[in-house]
């Protein structure tokens, strides 16, 4: 009776049915998928994220200290001399803005397009680049500033007829104009030495110009009573201090860029470099050129709405568009030189999440702009000594209206500058000319039907209106205006530098290259390229107490195999050199294995990124 009960309870358990089987077959599959998802890698966005913060904090201080240059110039002119060097200040404004319009057709583009050939591992073609757009820059300059002396009194007489007010005016214009061609093209090499990355060394110079800047401007002014010229002589040294100090960049071999003179010699090439220059910067050249004339016509049409009273609230306004033009300018620069050097490497996922992290930046700063601006608006216009109630009403819709337009405004001149990277000129162009446009025609029906408050609201319709063929791209899906398959790409994968991630990383490597259509012994050999590359960066940060990232990417170009090692650890040379008697000699064994098993090694550095490009064999069939 027993052993009768005990077969009863136990045959269930040992009798398998067909639903059993299927059951435990299931549990086997998904025991399986779940090893097989832990030793997935995937694309993080930690050592991008970690470069456009490194990449933005000198770009955010040379524009701040642009700002701030200007500003003090007006207001020690305005308190310490009077009100008609104020003026004659404000007259040399049009000529600036010839200059940035110079610098945008000439240098602006400079930084994206070295970065993109950079990115493509083109280091000859880069500095050929660098050397030509130096030397384009500088004969135009010349040219420019030489029509400006010669001309200089019918120049300004252009802007007022106030001849005391011309004749100041000359006392600051001769000196700039004559150091403009040296400092414009301080501000070009400011610009593109970034891609050697050293945040901290070249957000200080910018601080240092600003308070040198500073200094000068009292001492020539109030004890060297050199009047208007004092100013004038102030950014002029500065500008030459500042320089000086970024010049060492140069002198002890920091610099990665060379001057390359045989592209003198290939017209060809040069005319191909000029027309990338003039595609690269004639969206901002348009906007910084007629943006003078636009803004001149929307004086007028303020004068003639509100008065005096509209003008100052205008001007507080525009004091707080600057600032927020300023961090917009330097987060749209970043964009532009990380997204190009991902796009001339041609990893179209890098510069996906480029142009994600600069969205998520610039959402947080004009959101906490406008926020601030809404809860201070009081506070701001006090500090302008505003105490008059029209002028506080004024100002506080000027303020509270105006400021909305911050959250599409950021983000048009974001996508311009990511645009441009991407070889969009066109649109990027088109958008630049959009919001010019369509400026003046808002802000006079505005003013027609709501008067003062229709002209703020204006600014917010126009900034919403210019972002739409931006938002018509989101909604086609076309979020990133590149091709929505990356068919070089086989896969790319991130992770923090370590023996264990290392091997990880090795063994995915090798199944990926096996699903890409690879025979195994070639994924055998990118394996060991990527071990031994690992193991080889690890040895180099071993004294380091930081972590190295490094992200890895197979890519098939012209039927070749590379894989493509990129850390943010030391300078390392993995390249074996070439001795007099012929034969390479290896510094250590991982330096033997990758020039024993890869068909070529190439090496670079980049914004601080060490670029290890390993060629494999072709594919078979």
């Amino acid at each position: 009776m027993n052993q009768q009960r005990l077969s009863v309870i136990l045959t269930p358990h040992l009798t398998d049915t067909d639903e059993d089987q299927d059951e435990r077959k299931k549990a086997v599959k998904v025991k399986k998928y779940n090893t097989e998802k832990k030793e997935l890698l995937e694309r993080s966005s930690v050592l991008i994220g970690k470069k456009f913060r490194q990449i933005y904090l000198p770009a955010c201080c040379c524009s701040l200290s642009n700002i701030i240059v200007i500003a003090i110039d007006s207001v020690v002119a305005g308190r310490l001399i009077g009100a008609t060097a104020l003026a004659a200040v404000t007259l040399f404004m049009p000529v600036r803005s010839m200059d940035e319009v110079i610098f945008d057709l000439c240098g602006s583009g400079m930084t994206t397009n070295i970065g993109k050939l950079r990115g493509a591992h083109e280091v000859e073609k880069s500095n050929q680049f660098f050397t030509f757009t130096l030397l384009r820059m500088l004969c135009v300059y010349l040219f420019f500033c030489s029509f400006l002396l010669l001309f200089a009194r019918p120049v300004l007489a252009f802007f007022s007829d106030d001849e005391k007010l011309i004749t100041m005016a000359l006392e600051y214009f001769y000196p700039m104009v004559s150091a403009m061609p040296f400092m414009s093209l301080m501000t070009g090499l400011k610009k593109v030495f970034r891609i050697d990355g050293r945040p901290t060394f070249f957000s200080s110079i910018s601080v240092v110009e600003s308070v040198t800047n500073t200094i000068l401007d009292f001492v020539f002014v109030q004890y060297f009573t050199l009047g208007i010229r004092g100013l004038a002589y102030a950014t002029i040294i500065s500008s030459l201090f500042s320089s000086a100090i970024m010049l060492t960049h140069v002198f002890m071999g920091k610099c990665s860029l060379r001057l390359d003179f045989r592209i003198l010699k290939d017209w060809k090439t040069c005319r191909q470099y000029r027309k990338n220059m003039i595609k690269s910067g004639q969206a901002y050249a348009i906007n910084d050129g007629f943006g003078v004339l636009t803004n001149s016509f929307m004086n007028k049409l303020i004068v003639s709405v509100g008065g005096s009273v509209g003008l100052a609230a205008y001007g507080i306004f525009n004091t707080l568009n600057n600032i927020c033009g300023s961090l917009t300018l330097s987060i749209s620069t970043s964009t532009s030189l990380l997204g190009g050097v991902f796009y001339g490497e041609g990893d179209l996922e890098g510069v996906k999440i480029v142009l994600r992290r600069a969205r998520i930046l610039i959402s947080r700063i004009t959101v906490f702009l406008v926020v601030f601006i809404e809860l201070f608006a009081g506070v701001i216009l006090l500090f302008y000594q505003v105490r008059d109630p029209l002028q506080l009403s004024m100002g506080y819709a000027a303020l509270r209206i105006g400021c909305l337009s911050f959250l599409f405004y950021g983000f048009i001149w974001v996508y311009i500058q990511y645009l441009v990277a991407v070889e969009k000129e066109k649109f990027a162009t088109f958008l630049s000319v959009l919001e010019l446009g369509l400026k003046l025609p808002i802000a006079w029906i505005g003013a027609y039907f709501f008067g003062m408050n229709g002209i703020w609201i204006s600014f917010v319709i126009v900034e919403m209106l210019a972002f739409l063929p931006v938002f018509y791209q989101q909604l086609k899906r076309n979020l990133y205006f590149l091709p929505d398959i990356d068919t070089s790409q086989l896969h790319s994968f991130s992770f923090v530098l370590s023996e264990e991630n290392t091997v990880k990383a090795s063994r995915f490597s090798e199944k990926a290259v096996v699903d890409g259509g690879f025979p195994k012994i070639l994924a055998n050999r990118v394996a060991l390229l990527i071990e031994e590359s690992g193991i080889y960066i690890l040895n180099e940060n071993k004294d380091s107490s930081r972590s190295v990232n490094c992200e890895i990417r197979i890519r098939v170009l012209e039927n070749k195999l590379y894989v493509v090692v990129c850390d943010d650890g030391k300078l390392f040379n993995p390249i074996c050199e070439v001795k007099k008697n012929g034969f390479r000699e290896p510094e250590n064994m991982e330096q033997l294995m990758l020039n024993a098993f890869s068909s070529q090694v190439t090496y670079d550095r980049i914004l601080e990124l060490n670029y290890l490009v390993l060629c494999c064999q072709e594919k078979e069939g």
